[in-house]
């Protein structure tokens, strides 16, 4: 992933360069939501829904299907003290995780970030 001050964002990923608008689709109903929805090289369409202390990724259809949900370390001083990891769920071959983590870096980068300004 390659940010730049003047130009759009970009993703690299399997052997492709695109903007960030590119790679990710937004909807009038999410232009200015949260919401990342992309297409997965298996055809399935995806969305990445931010909240306030995480992010979890849905197969964007009527189930709604969990895919994946980020868990942010915990210090442990209310319960037991973990890393930070990311929980994917179901069958997925390489290429669709390869897929996630990318998408995941990304929208946990602007997630972090749009927290940063919330705060200033």
């Amino acid at each position: 992933m390659k940010e730049h001050f003047f130009r759009p964002t970009t993703i690299r990923y399997d052997g492709r360069e695109l903007t960030v608008d590119e790679f990710f689709q937004r909807n009038a109903s999410n232009m200015w939501g949260r919401n990342y929805v992309f297409a997965g090289h298996n055809g399935v369409e995806y969305v990445w829904k931010m909240e306030v202390d995480t992010v979890k990724l849905f197969v964007n259809d009527w189930r709604n299907t969990l895919v994946a949900h980020f868990h942010q370390r915990n210090l442990g001083l209310m319960h037991q003290a973990r890393p930070a990891y990311l929980e994917l769920f179901g069958n997925l071959d390489d290429r669709t995780v390869d897929q996630i983590i990318v998408t995941f870096v990304y929208v946990e980068k602007y997630r972090r970030e749009c927290d940063n300004w919330d705060a200033i």
